[in-house]
């Protein structure tokens, strides 16, 4: 038996439906174990579903997994991939690499068709994609693109925003979005403060006082970040300064 905080919404999600694992108990466990090696679930769940697409497209078999069966819901042989990939052993020692890497060597080596694995496999700039399904939201979409860390939503989570509040109905709102909120977000990995406080609790008023994407930045909020970066550094810093300090991160 194992014990777990959680699982969190897109380890269930890419442990879950994206491999074919129904078995709550399956997804607990391969959560517990990722807890404890140290490995993030959206990469491994990410990759292990790519895998699992490749074995039921005959692009890789048990020869190249080393005995091991990746077909969508093999529970079983994916938590000995998990542990295979924590310890370097067997197929795991490949599949460590990340998608990226994985779609490389099975089309210079295995002959794999580079064009189909570009397709199924989720990753931009090296990182796995993380469970958002993003069809419905170009913002969510661009967020991911443009992205420095790769297509998650740390830098740019804008498709509730789009998608649930049509906050950015228009292109135009859209860009704009995608201009602000990444650097804004950004902000706060720059000075070390958590970005819970900027928008999990709004002000009563915030969105009578403020209307679309203006209500999304929670301007009040935006304030209190600069009146404690006063306080704490003496120095003056507005709402567009603050932006600032982030594009010149970006730039660098």
């Amino acid at each position: 038996k194992v014990l777990v905080d959680g699982p969190e919404y897109e380890t269930a999600a890419g442990f879950g439906g994206n491999c074919g694992c129904f078995d709550p108990d399956f997804i607990l466990e391969a959560n517990f174990y990722c807890d404890n090696y140290g490995m993030d679930t959206i990469g491994v769940s990410t990759t292990m579903a790519f895998l699992m697409e490749c074995y039921e497209n005959n692009i890789i078999n048990k020869e190249i997994t080393e005995g091991l069966e990746l077909n969508f819901g093999n529970a079983k042989a994916a938590l000995e991939l998990i542990h295979q990939m924590a310890e370097g052993k067997g197929f795991g020692k490949i599949v460590g690499l990340g998608i990226r890497q994985i779609k490389k060597i099975l089309a210079e080596k295995y002959g794999a068709n580079a064009k189909f694995l570009q397709d199924i496999g989720m990753e931009c700039k090296g990182m796995e994609f993380s469970e958002y399904v993003t069809k419905e939201s170009l913002a969510q979409q661009g967020g991911y693109g443009i992205a420095n860390k790769g297509p998650q939503h740390d830098e740019s989570w804008l498709i509730f925003m789009d998608q649930v509040n049509n906050q950015i109905p228009t292109f135009k709102d859209k860009a704009e979005a995608l201009h602000y909120f990444p650097l804004f977000r950004t902000w706060f990995s720059i000075v070390g403060l958590c970005k819970l406080p900027w928008n999990d609790i709004e002000p009563e008023d915030n969105k009578q006082k403020y209307h679309g994407m203006e209500a999304a930045k929670v301007p009040e909020h935006v304030e209190n970040y600069c009146w404690l970066f006063e306080g704490v550094t003496g120095k003056h810093l507005t709402p567009e300064e603050l932006i600032l300090q982030s594009e010149r991160v970006h730039n660098l």
